[in-house]
């Protein structure tokens, strides 16, 4: 997103509060699609790894962390309400995008089953 010129304004700009929902919506198409993808693997119609169950559990607290740093950077270099939102958003977004890619990838190779093996 591209720096505002001058002082800081406590008025949010239109397009910033779109892009800032866009964000949102982003990120939780791309969160559903994890989540279903991880569902359909825990539930046998998926090929899994078997560190996904843990990788599930083990990837959330980094990711909250790096989203709690980027807001407060941000908040601390006195960006507008919506450019804090979206910076807090943008390692959430990089993890769930990451997540959804390696699964759809990890799904596009045949199920091995007993009699291939």
């Amino acid at each position: 997103m591209s720096e505002r010129p001058g002082p800081v304004s406590p008025f949010i700009f239109p397009l910033s509060l779109w892009q800032s929902s866009l964000e949102v919506a982003f990120l939780s198409v791309e969160a559903l699609s994890v989540f279903g993808l991880r569902m359909m693997s825990l539930s046998g119609a998926r090929p899994m790894a078997n560190s996904e169950p843990v990788r599930m559990v083990m990837e959330k607290p980094p990711a909250f962390l790096a989203s709690g740093v980027e807001a407060w950077s941000a908040a601390a270099s006195g960006k507008s309400a919506d450019q804090i939102m979206t910076a807090s958003l943008r390692p959430l977004r990089a993890k769930t995008r990451a997540n959804a890619d390696r699964l759809l990838k990890e799904g596009a190779a045949p199920a091995r089953t007993p009699s291939s093996e």
